[in-house]
């Protein structure tokens, strides 16, 4: 009984060590295979592939919580860095146009060799336009304060109608240089919360595309009941 026994304790002993080994390397394995796939992403996401997200199984454990955490972090990072991608667009869109304008007023000066009150004019309305670019970026840099939350001076009530009849005035007459009709329908109040200047500047986008695309005899519409900008030439229509 006593060599029985001793016999026992030696197997067991044995294989409680090789189920040990075992399982421990096998849980070595499945944790070395879960940091591989974060490694993994964690590379992709090196190099420029912000889609790129960590695995996540139906485990829940604290790695599957990791990677959530991870993946959410990713999410906000990938919207921060296409919220950067459309200012630089915005900034291209806004700076190109005058600066193109310039410059062509500048050649024509030059080229047509003027005289002094020529030179002058051109020198005064580049000093108009880089104003303008100037007022364009104090736009863009509250632009980025209201989305940060830093905004220095509070919204306020602005009244759209008004704002609105103001700025089809002002497109009136390029509208009729190029033979588009300009129908605004501003009828009633409408108010809203937020800044004059900048909602003054997507109306101007707006019409400013309107007058791009439209084509000659088009119809731009504006109404308070659609709140949007609309024209249309055949069968096109914004």
């Amino acid at each position: 009984i006593r060599g029985l026994i001793g016999h026992s304790i030696v197997i067991g002993g044995l294989l409680a060590l090789l189920l040990s080994v075992f399982a421990t390397w096998l849980f070595h394995r499945k944790i070395e295979g879960r940091i591989l796939a974060i490694r993994h992403a964690a590379g992709d996401i090196e190099i420029g592939n912000l889609s790129r997200r960590i695995p996540v199984s139906n485990a829940s454990d604290e790695f599957d919580r990791l990677g959530a955490d991870i993946n959410h972090m990713l999410d906000r990072i990938e919207t921060l860095m296409d919220g950067v991608r459309h200012v630089s667009n915005v900034v291209a869109h806004n700076l190109r146009t005058p600066l193109g304008r310039i410059r062509r007023h500048l050649e024509d000066a030059l080229r047509g060799k003027s005289d002094y009150q020529g030179l002058e004019d051109a020198g005064n309305y580049a000093i108009e336009e880089i104003d303008s670019l100037t007022a364009v970026l104090e736009k863009l840099l509250q632009i980025s304060e209201a989305e940060s939350g830093t905004r220095r001076r509070p919204f306020e009530l602005v009244n759209l109608g008004e704002l609105a009849t103001s700025v089809v005035e002002l497109y009136d007459a390029a509208a009729d240089a190029q033979g588009i009709a300009l129908i605004a329908d501003l009828e009633g109040e409408t108010v809203v919360f937020g800044d004059k200047d900048l909602l003054a500047i997507v109306l101007g986008n707006l019409f400013d595309n309107a007058l791009k695309y439209a084509g000659n005899c088009a119809m731009i519409t504006v109404d308070r009941k659609s709140t949007c900008l609309n024209s249309s030439h055949a069968n096109i229509s914004y």
